[in-house]
């Protein structure tokens, strides 16, 4: 086979693993969803030029049973690795923060303690529990909403007095969101695209086995995990 024969067979086993992995119908256009995909993007470009090779290699006549044009080695390598890429599609458990390694809070802890661990230990969010399950998160808005209500820190001061200020619900621009673990990076990538679309931010994601809202995690993800996978 010459390059040109290679370069197609490897885009059809490119298409049909895309159509594959995602339930992809063969009336959707198969550039149209991956520029749609934020993991994508870095792909865009080259792929225009691999699309347009394609086309011109399926849909023209051949000349004396030859491709009109014979495709370079670096387009074929450009096309494995973005194949490459979608081969090997991770998960959401495969870069989360396994339950056990998850800085908490009990709801009877007194929030002195942990509001120097949040700078100390440069956390953004840290989940509360009540009897090991998930009841509310505390963070920098918690505390700028307790100031705002005049709420004074003492050692006294306990979860379980604050709880409006720490329910998963109560946030206006920020939302937190339970998904399955099993489900795929690019998919959680989606929820994010989402919650930026209706003005929203997500602080974080409790992953479980069925991605139901539960008071029962088995690993967060953060913002920052997420943006090291599509910046």
């Amino acid at each position: 086979m010459n390059n040109s024969e290679i370069f197609i067979e490897k885009y059809k086993h490119f298409e049909a693993l895309i159509r594959s992995s995602y339930d992809l119908r063969n009336d959707v256009s198969l550039v149209s969803f991956l520029n749609s995909l934020e993991s994508f993007k870095p792909f865009r470009e080259s792929f225009r030029y691999i699309q347009d090779v394609r086309n011109i290699l399926q849909h023209k006549y051949k000349i004396n049973n030859e491709y009109p044009v014979e495709v370079s080695k670096s387009l074929i390598d450009e096309l494995d690795r973005i194949t490459e890429l979608f081969s090997n599609r991770k998960r959401c458990k495969d870069i989360m923060t396994p339950f056990k390694k998850v800085y908490t809070a009990d709801i009877d802890d007194s929030l002195e303690k942990i509001i120097s661990s949040l700078s100390d230990k440069m956390y953004n969010h840290v989940p509360i529990l009540t009897s090991n399950r998930l009841c509310g998160v505390f963070d920098e808005i918690s505390l700028y909403e307790m100031h705002i209500k005049g709420v004074r820190i003492t050692p006294e001061l306990k979860f379980k007095d604050i709880k409006q200020f720490i329910t998963l619900n109560s946030r206006r621009n920020e939302k937190f969101i339970f998904f399955n673990e099993d489900a795929y990076i690019d998919e959680l990538i989606r929820e994010f695209d989402r919650a930026y679309d209706e003005g929203k931010r997500i602080g974080l994601v409790f992953l479980n086995t069925t991605g139901k809202i539960d008071n029962f995690f088995t690993g967060i993800i953060s913002t920052n995990d997420i943006l090291g996978r599509i910046l």
